[in-house]
């Protein structure tokens, strides 16, 4: 961020301290000035070695800007201080997150574009569609070009449970808590045990998984295949479908580089009646994984909270998530407009562009800068100009897309499920309770133990219920995983989270009635 240290006149010195460094350090009591943590663990031991230094008396002079978030204020206040009541922390990307509508949304049903046209693009509204869909194209297209098999789908493993359950987690719109062990419902707010309750989204994906193993569609490698084992083969086009979209452009962008006409191999999202888009939440207290503080070792306060501040200032989010006046974008009737090449850059994604910083490409800014890219600024325009000019995001559209935009006569491929959001047969993250994690009492250590060996359960009974022989088999190994997570301790963990979950709930909902 070179227009942070051209503005403050400071220079900052950035170093990454791996665990085993950072933890030397805070019990010598040797920090930097100003140091971030992405292990909320650590926060507990800052506070109890009084190792960080409150902001509270600093902020009339040298932190206006922070001071101005009070909702992400209060609730760091009440729940990272020690019972203080006092500001010892300061968290990213507070606001709404609307950067997945920019272009396209991640989640959907993603699909094979160039062979879902083949098929006649058939309506698809429930997983039994798309998972019809699906075969209908491995039947055109069986192999890959040098013999390899073709699959409907493949999941990687070594992110644990995240594969096989995000993509209905995603489209429900739910959001996970302890892991996954318990959801937080989209509409209600409230907790869901997401492995007892056999309507849970993880049941849900099971169940879809389960009927995609019938259908010949499962990669048999995905009880074993890390995600860059996914990776590469994708990048041979070995997939028609994926559960995140932004991990398989590799096949398309190779036939690409050859054709630039061509629509093969890619992939595209598509929205489906009654599902949920990931995208229009709001983060009330920013990123609670990743805190921002000056510690006790800082030589000059004063300026450390300057720095801070300078994250949550309009001219830093702007120069974050867009650059430079007069080398990015320029002023136009008072409001900042992109310059014709900006988006071009920004796309080709060299080593100059990763230097800018901008968007936190190349640079470690992005876990402390104050607000997401689609806050508003005082220009009335988000942050993030590159999410909000239509004309350059139009003129930045590769081939796929635009063929995308043609079959569904929009001008950007979001425009479908922005409309169908407007018709109500689409629903955002716009009605859910965020930070509901950062706002509840921590449950014990004992209770950490049975959710970790109620993972550990879940993992090992997965593919005896993907691999069911039918659906009798395939309902008799939900409940003996369910009879096995009882004998685990989920019904002592599940009680232990709601206890403390409903205090968190009306403690937001208080909040954002204020």
């Amino acid at each position: 961020m070179t227009n942070m240290m051209t503005e403050l006149n400071i220079e900052l010195t950035l170093e990454n301290l791996a665990n085993d460094k950072l933890t030397l350090a805070l019990a010598g009591g040797d920090l930097p000035d100003l140091l971030n943590i992405s292990q909320s663990k650590y926060t507990q031991q800052l506070l109890d070695g009084n190792l960080v230094v409150a902001m509270d008396d600093y902020l009339d002079q040298y932190g206006i800007n922070i001071k101005k978030n009070t909702v992400r204020n209060d609730i760091i206040r009440k729940f990272f201080s020690n019972g203080t009541g006092k500001l010892y922390f300061h968290t990213p990307e507070s606001g709404t997150d609307n950067a997945a509508l920019a272009v396209q949304p991640w989640n959907g049903f993603n699909i094979r574009w160039d062979l879902y046209k083949q098929i006649g693009a058939p309506v698809m509204k429930t997983d039994d569609d798309y998972i019809a869909a699906l075969k209908q194209m491995q039947a055109l297209n069986p192999t890959t070009e040098t013999g390899d098999p073709v699959y409907g789908m493949g999941v990687h493993n070594d992110w644990g449970l995240w594969g096989w359950c995000v993509r209905s987690i995603a489209n429900g719109g739910f959001t996970g808590v302890a892991g996954y062990s318990y959801m937080q419902d989209p509409v209600t707010n409230d907790l869901i045990n997401n492995y007892m309750d056999s309507s849970s989204p993880f049941w849900k994906d099971m169940t879809f998984f389960w009927k995609m193993n019938q259908a010949g569609l499962l990669d048999p490698d995905s009880f074993t295949m890390k995600g860059a084992d996914l990776i590469a083969k994708a990048e041979k086009g070995q997939y028609l479908g994926n559960y995140y979209n932004g991990w398989f452009g590799g096949y398309y962008n190779a036939n690409l580089a050859t054709d630039p006409t061509t629509i093969k191999g890619g992939f595209m999202p598509i929205p489906y009646e009654g599902s949920y888009v990931a995208s229009g939440g709001t983060t009330l207290a920013g990123w609670d994984n990743q805190m921002l503080m000056v510690t006790s070792s800082c030589k000059n306060i004063e300026r450390a909270i300057m720095v801070i501040d300078y994250q949550d200032s309009p001219e830093g989010n702007r120069a974050f998530w867009s650059g430079e006046e007069g080398k990015q974008y320029t002023i136009e009737g008072g409001k900042a407009v992109l310059n014709p090449t900006a988006m071009a850059d920004r796309g080709a994604a060299n080593e100059a562009w990763m230097k800018t910083g901008i968007g936190g490409y190349g640079d470690d800014w992005g876990v402390i800068i104050g607000y997401t890219g689609s806050t508003i600024a005082p220009d009335g325009l988000p942050y993030d100009l590159f999410s909000s000019d239509r004309a350059s995001i139009i003129a930045g559209l590769n081939t796929l897309q635009k063929d995308f935009c043609s079959f569904y006569k929009v001008e950007i491929p979001s425009d479908l499920v922005k409309n169908m959001i407007k018709a109500g047969t689409v629903k955002d993250q716009s009605s859910i309770l965020s930070n509901m994690t950062a706002c509840m009492e921590p449950v014990s250590d004992d209770i950490k133990t049975i959710d970790a060996r109620v993972l550990e359960t879940v993992l090992k009974a997965i593919p005896t219920i993907v691999m069911a022989e039918d659906y009798d088999a395939f309902l008799a190994a939900r409940t003996q995983l369910q009879a096995d997570l009882r004998a685990a301790g989920a019904d002592e963990s599940w009680a232990a989270w709601q206890a403390v979950w409903g205090p968190a709930k009306e403690f937001v909902e208080g909040l954002l009635k204020k």
